[in-house]
């Protein structure tokens, strides 16, 4: 048993979770783990599926680099793992914000909604992103899927446009209670990712309802606007334009 985020923590009984790494505080959760990736492919050395947790970050990152604010309150997270066969490396980032929409039920009574691709909204602030670096070498791809989840204190510590858990449920929920439901859904998808309905899953909490418009803003070129059509089976965002329907992938998943 391991005392941290506040409360107890069990890191026994996960059939696919092996190793636990605790920081009191961290520059980055994601920076962790793409040192122990990139350390598993430089010595040629298996690298079982691995959670890197924090009580507060400096320097904590969302997509597109942006600043991510991490003061103790949240819960901050990596989950490092090699990208199996039954595995789309695509819907990492849809199915990171299912295991956070899923805990908060659990943990908090919260019931959220998520916006494509990878935020978990509490009506319109959100509360938890997701972000999904991936790196290959050969034919084995490992990922880094980093969450940040606004637990306990006023929505106003998270920065503009967030809110917490704490403030949108009835009661200050556990800290430790919201990680260990994370680390379930994550073991539970690492178990079996080839039945795990991603899509479908993800469809049923969607904020975006059929044909409501949709602009999205990619990382180059002009921003694209259209009537939401629902996903691909990989997760990528379709869109009615001009009588046409076209595919939006808008770099949900990063390298290095």
């Amino acid at each position: 048993m391991i005392e941290f985020f506040g409360g107890p923590f069990e890191s026994k009984g996960f059939r696919s979770l092996a190793n636990f790494v605790f920081f009191p505080w961290v520059d980055s959760t994601n920076a962790v783990g793409r040192g122990l990736i990139d350390h598993a492919m430089e010595e040629e050395v298996a690298l079982a599926p691995t959670v890197i947790a924090a009580a507060s970050q400096t320097e904590g990152r969302g997509r597109r680099d942006r600043a991510w604010r991490s003061p103790e309150g949240g819960v901050y997270a990596t989950f490092v793992f090699r990208v199996g066969e039954e595995a789309r490396l695509p819907l990492l980032p849809l199915a990171g914000a299912l295991w956070v929409a899923e805990a908060l039920s659990a943990a908090a009574g919260i019931e959220t909604r998520l916006k494509w691709p990878n935020d978990v909204l509490s009506g319109d602030r959100k509360l938890a992103g997701v972000l999904t670096e991936a790196k290959t070498r050969g034919d084995e791809t490992h990922v880094a899927v980093g969450i940040g989840v606004n637990v306990r204190g006023p929505a106003g510590d998270f920065g503009e446009g967030a809110t917490s858990a704490e403030a949108e449920a009835a009661g200050a929920p556990s800290l430790a209670r919201v990680f260990a439901e994370i680390c379930r859904a994550c073991d539970g998808y690492l178990a079996a990712p080839g039945s795990a309905r991603v899509v479908e899953r993800w469809l049923e909490r969607s904020r975006h309802e059929p044909g409501a418009e949709i602009r999205v803003a990619p990382a180059e070129g002009a921003a694209v606007v259209g009537e939401f059509a629902g996903l691909t089976e990989d997760g990528f965002l379709r869109l009615r334009t001009g009588g046409s329907e076209i595919v939006v992938a808008s770099g949900e998943l990063g390298s290095w």
